[in-house]
């Protein structure tokens, strides 16, 4: 009798130890995930909110440039000026109507309502380049961009999912 009781006993510390070890690994292991999540970088719900309040406007106007100025084979990318001093001009573009003007304003408003410096289209994405610091991508391509201007510009951006294939592209010099 005795001997069964000291074998419950070593049985019911095994499994106690056993248990007891299994969730202190556990812990260790959920703490160090939620350390790596908690340093990924953040970006700015108001800025998500923003491209969100914006992003059918945005998808009008890739629709248009898609139709209009998309890259032809042989060519790598094809930059499409909003304002009159670029190469290509779409607010002289003559098939553009009132609500695709408005669309085009609309998707300037996240960057302060300025002028695009350019919208970029190349055949892996569309780029909407309204200050120096931060823009708005589609990948066509399904892939996050993984460079600000172009491949080897020594900029290394941050790349934040917007969902839906649209990236946020911040360069800050901070």
């Amino acid at each position: 009798m005795k001997r069964q009781a000291i074998r419950l006993l070593l049985k019911t510390l095994k499994i106690i130890s056993i248990a007891v070890i299994s969730l202190i690994v556990l812990l260790f292991v959920a703490i160090k995930v939620f350390w790596f999540v908690d340093r990924l970088p953040r970006y700015s719900e108001k800025e998500t909110n923003l491209f969100i309040k914006y992003k059918s406007d945005y998808e009008t106007v890739n629709s248009y440039i898609i139709k209009h100025f998309d890259v032809l084979p042989g060519e790598d990318e094809k930059k499409v000026f909003i304002t009159p001093r670029g190469n290509v001009s779409i607010n002289n573009h003559p098939e553009l109507d009132k609500e695709m003007k408005d669309a085009l304003y609309r998707t300037s408003i996240p960057f302060g309502g300025y002028d695009y410096s350019f919208i970029e289209v190349t055949k892996k994405r569309i780029s909407y380049c309204g200050d120096g610091y931060r823009m708005y991508v589609y990948s066509r391509n399904g892939k996050a961009p993984s460079y600000y201007y172009y491949k080897g510009d020594g900029q290394h951006p941050k790349v934040y999912s917007l969902g839906d294939n649209w990236y946020l592209l911040t360069n800050y010099k901070r």
